[in-house]
């Protein structure tokens, strides 16, 4: 059996397994392309990834949905990212976090009986501890659009700007994003002045991706700058 059918599986999961990433990208940078990529399917629960040799080139995101990681390796499957096919299967093993969250995990290492009270015990508190910091982060993210300075839009036309991008975000990237919306023709990518240029075949079909993508959350702290291209 191959290393592959060890850790994949075929029955749908909220977790996907990704193997063939190009392990010459920095891992922070594949992370935050990976999250970019994938959350527009549905809420992410975390990003795996390992640095051992064993496992480089695979990743593990866990959804918290089953629809939603369904959706993801339906539409991602040999997607082009990093100048790799995305190899993308569901996990064999549902993860832990999910039973957390849940209250129904129980630890892989069988304990004597009188620990388990204790253990239980435990456990509630992390799993309380866990539950306060995600509500406390998902209000924080909830309120960080209010901050955001809102620029005058540029006189509008079939061409948007991108600016302030992150390293990690590449041309594939911004086709499978902006690749949804009616009209799209191509995406210039400048990578050295962090700048991006859309195009669509007509000017409303540019609003509307405008207005359906603006301040889009690429990871906690980034979100997407977009204007009308000046010319």
């Amino acid at each position: 059996m191959s290393h592959q059918q060890e850790i994949a599986g075929s029955t749908p999961k909220e977790t996907l397994y990704i193997n063939n990433l190009n392990d010459k990208i920095n891992q922070e940078d594949m992370k935050y392309g990976l999250y970019f990529l994938f959350q527009q399917f549905g809420e992410i629960l975390d990003i795996i990834l390992k640095k051992s040799n064993t496992l480089r080139g695979q990743a593990w995101i866990i959804f918290k949905d089953i629809t939603a990681a369904t959706n993801a390796k339906k539409n991602l499957n040999g997607f082009l990212f990093f100048d790799k096919e995305l190899k993308i299967n569901f996990a064999k093993q549902r993860s832990e976090i999910l039973d957390k969250l849940e209250g129904r995990w129980v630890p892989k290492k069988k304990q004597k009986k009188e620990n388990n009270n204790n253990a239980k015990k435990v456990g509630e508190q992390e799993i309380g501890t866990e539950q306060k910091e995600q509500q406390q982060q998902k209000q924080q993210l909830q309120q960080i659009p209010l901050n955001i300075q809102q620029n005058e839009l540029n006189q509008p036309n079939n061409v948007l700007i991108l600016e302030d991008l992150p390293s990690f975000v590449t041309t594939d990237i911004l086709k499978a994003l902006f690749g949804q919306y009616p009209g799209f023709k191509e995406v210039r990518l400048i990578a050295p002045r962090k700048v991006a240029f859309v195009e669509f075949s007509q000017e409303d079909e540019a609003t509307v991706a405008l207005n359906g993508l603006q301040n889009f959350q690429l990871t906690p702290q980034v979100f997407l700058k977009l204007n009308y291209a000046k010319f």
